[in-house]
C-alpha cells in the first residue's frame, strides 16, 4: 500500500484507500494492533496527500471502542 500512495504522489494522482470490514479485522487481530494499523494508514495516507475512507456500522462498536476509533482521525 506505501508503494501505491508513494507511486500515486508523485504522478500527481490522489490515491483512494478504502478499508472495509473492520470488525472482521478487530475479531481476528485485536482492537489494539487494528487502531496501531489505522494510525499508520492515517499516517501514510497524510504524507502521500491520498484519500482514506474507512466504512464501519456504528452499531457494531461500543462506545469506547467508538471513541478510540474517532481519536485517531480527529
Amino acid at each position: 500500500m506505501s508503494r501505491y500512495l508513494k507511486e500515486a504522489s508523485s504522478r500527481g494522482i490522489t490515491g483512494v484507500v478504502i478499508l472495509d470490514g473492520l470488525e472482521f479485522l478487530v475479531t481476528y487481530n485485536g482492537l489494539q494492533p487494528v487502531l496501531k494499523f489505522l494510525a499508520t494508514l492515517r499516517d501514510m495516507a497524510f504524507v502521500n496527500n491520498a484519500l482514506l475512507v474507512v466504512v464501519l456500522d456504528e452499531g457494531s462498536w461500543d462506545e469506547r471502542e467508538r471513541a478510540m476509533l474517532r481519536r485517531i482521525f480527529e
